[in-house]
């Protein structure tokens, strides 16, 4: 929804009009969103690793461990690439 907003009252502002304090409440959700994410993948990351070494298995960084790679991951993924190109998001090499 956030970076949707953005598109709308920014990037397509001549058509759905400008509306910059929308655009930064959008902003601000998507980062208080986007650390919600982090700290529960982070804490997953710890919790679901529980094969008794300390490898983080690949496994422990899906967004739902017990079932894999998903679309819910591909969606992730997208939205942070889309947060990158618009400046919303450090891009880390």
């Amino acid at each position: 929804q956030s970076l949707w907003i953005h598109r709308k009252h920014d990037d397509l502002k001549g058509i759905f009009g400008d509306a910059p304090t929308a655009v930064r409440e959008a902003k601000r959700q998507f980062d208080n969103a986007m650390g919600v994410m982090l700290t529960e993948l982070k804490d997953c990351s710890k919790d679901c690793d529980d094969d008794g070494d300390d490898d983080n298995d690949d496994d422990s960084y899906h967004l739902i461990p017990s079932f894999g790679f998903s679309a819910a991951d591909i969606l992730f993924v997208h939205c942070c690439n889309w947060a990158q190109q618009i400046g919303w998001l450090e891009k880390k090499s």
